[in-house]
C-alpha cells in the first residue's frame, strides 16, 4: 500500500492512524487454521525504503511462524485450563469421596455399636447389667470342655435365691424389688473374684461360676461371703429393708455333660438349705441325687396313677366320746401304689401340690366317697373330706360339691368340710364367700 492509498484508506475511516504519516505499508494475515486472526503490519517512514513483493513473502513467511507460535500458545493455556479444570474435578471429587467415606466409616462404626449393644443385650440382663442365663450357660460349657481335657481344673456352680423377696416385692412393689435385685446383685458381684461369673437367671434368682478351685472349702468360703454381704440393710428409698440368701453349690464332676445339669443339681441343692432354715448354703451330694431321681419317678408315678384311677379314701371312725359310738367318718386319702403299696399324704402329697396334680387327685378321692358314702354311713352320720387352699381359689368349688351330692343322692348335711388354718390364712375374704 502506497501512501495515496494509505491516505484513501484514513478518509474512508478504514484505518486509524497514529503518529508520523507512513509512506509505505505492508501487511499479510494471521491464519491459525483456517481463520484469520489479525494481520502482521509493517510501515516504511522512508521514500527510498518501499516494500517488494519479496518482502511480502518473506513477511509472510515470518507470519505463518507467529501463528504457529500463537497457536503453541492458545493450545498451552487451553491445555493448562484443562489440567485446572481436571485438578478442580479431581479436589472436588476427592472432598466428595472423603464425605462419603466419613459417612460410611460413621454408619459402619454405628452399625458395629448396634450390634455390640444388641450382642450385650443380649447376654446381659437388662435390669441389673449381669451377664444373663445365656451367657452362663455359653461359661459353663466351655468350662465342662476344659474339664473333660483335664479333671484337675475343677468348678463350681452356686445357685442362689433371695429370701423373702417375693414378700417385698408385693408389699412395697416392684420398683422398690427391682432396686433390690439391682443391690443384690452388686453386692454378689463384689464377693467375687474379677475372674468369676455371676448371673442374674430371673426373678430373684442368680448363679454364680467359680473356675480354677481345687476343694470344696474354697467354694464355700465364697458361698459364706455372699451370705454375710447381705447382713447389712438395703437402702432402698427412704426404706431400710433386710433380705438374705440361701444358696446351693453343684462341684463339677466327670458325669455332667450339660450345663443344665449343674444348674439343676445346685437348685435341688438350694431348695435344701432353704428347708434347712434359710440363709445358709448346701451342697449337692449322693443323697440329693438319689432323692433327686427319686422325685422324678415319683412326678411320673403321680400321673399314672391319676390316669388309673389309684387314689382312693381311708375312711377313720369318729367316735363320741360319751358312749364310744361311731357318729361318722373323716375320708383321708391313700395311693395304693402297685409297686410300693399302700403309701400315706406325707409320702407324696408336697409333690402333688407343686407339680398341680393334687386338686385332680382330690377330686378323684370325693367321687370315691360320695359313691360310697350311702352304703358306709347307712341311715346317720355324716362323712368329712378336706379342702386344701388350691379348692378355695376356684370360683366352682360350691357348684361342684352340690353337683357331686346330686349325682350319688346324698343330703348336703351328711358331708362335711374340714379345712386347716393355712385356709383360713392364705385368703378369709375368699374363704368367707365360698362358704356364704
Amino acid at each position: 500500500v502506497n501512501e495515496s492509498d494509505m491516505q484513501a484508506l484514513r478518509e474512508a475511516g478504514e484505518v486509524v492512524q497514529s503518529g508520523s504519516d507512513s509512506v509505505c505499508w505492508l501487511g499479510v494475515p494471521l491464519v491459525l487454521g483456517e481463520r484469520t486472526v489479525g494481520a502482521l503490519v509493517v510501515q516504511s517512514y522512508m521514500p527510498e525504503h518501499r516494500y517488494t513483493a519479496r518482502d511480502q513473502d518473506l513477511l509472510t513467511f515470518v507470519s505463518y511462524h507467529i501463528a504457529n507460535a500463537l497457536d503453541r500458545r492458545r493450545s498451552a493455556d487451553t491445555l493448562k485450563a484443562a489440567y485446572a479444570d481436571l485438578e478442580r474435578r479431581v479436589a472436588e471429587r476427592t472432598r466428595a469421596l472423603a464425605l462419603a467415606n466419613r459417612d460410611l466409616r460413621e454408619q459402619v462404626a454405628e452399625r458395629e455399636r448396634a450390634e455390640r449393644r444388641l450382642k450385650f443385650e443380649t447376654l446381659h440382663d437388662s435390669l441389673t447389667g449381669l451377664p444373663n442365663r445365656n451367657l452362663l450357660v455359653q461359661r459353663l460349657e466351655h468350662a465342662l470342655e476344659r474339664h473333660k481335657l483335664d479333671t484337675q481344673r475343677r468348678f463350681a456352680v452356686l445357685f442362689l435365691d433371695l429370701d423373702r423377696f417375693k414378700v417385698i416385692n408385693d408389699s412395697v412393689g416392684h420398683l422398690v424389688g427391682d432396686d433390690l435385685l439391682f443391690q443384690a446383685g452388686s453386692r454378689i458381684r463384689g464377693s467375687l473374684k474379677s475372674q468369676d461369673v455371676v448371673a442374674r437367671l430371673g426373678g430373684d434368682e442368680f448363679a454364680v461360676l467359680i473356675e480354677n478351685v481345687h476343694d470344696i472349702d474354697e467354694v464355700t468360703r465364697v458361698a459364706d461371703r455372699i451370705i454375710a454381704s447381705m447382713q447389712a440393710p438395703f437402702q432402698l428409698g427412704q426404706k431400710e429393708m433386710f433380705t438374705s440368701v440361701s444358696i446351693g453349690i453343684a462341684m463339677a464332676e466327670p458325669h455332667y455333660v450339660r450345663p443344665e445339669e449343674l444348674l439343676r443339681d445346685a437348685d435341688s441343692a438350694m431348695y435344701r438349705a432353704k428347708a434347712e432354715g434359710r440363709q445358709r448354703w448346701a451342697v449337692f451330694d449322693d443323697l440329693l441325687r438319689r432323692e433327686a431321681v427319686l422325685l422324678l419317678d415319683l412326678e411320673v408315678d403321680l400321673r399314672r396313677a391319676l390316669a388309673r384311677g389309684e387314689f382312693v379314701p381311708y375312711y377313720q371312725p369318729i367316735t363320741r366320746l360319751a358312749d364310744g359310738a361311731t357318729v361318722g367318718y373323716e375320708a383321708l386319702v391313700r395311693w395304693l401304689h402297685p409297686q410300693r403299696g399302700v403309701l400315706e399324704p406325707g409320702q407324696f402329697l408336697a409333690v402333688a401340690e407343686d407339680n398341680g396334680s393334687s386338686e385332680a387327685m382330690d377330686w378323684m378321692v370325693f367321687e370315691r366317697v360320695a359313691a360310697e358314702a350311702r352304703q358306709l354311713l347307712g341311715d346317720s352320720g355324716f362323712v368329712s373330706i378336706n379342702l386344701s387352699a388350691r379348692h378355695f381359689r376356684s370360683s366352682g368349688l360350691t357348684a361342684r360339691l352340690l353337683a357331686l351330692l346330686g349325682r350319688h343322692e346324698i343330703a348336703p348335711e351328711r358331708l362335711r368340710i374340714e379345712v386347716t388354718e393355712r385356709v383360713l390364712l392364705d385368703n378369709p375374704d375368699e374363704f368367707k364367700r365360698t362358704l356364704a
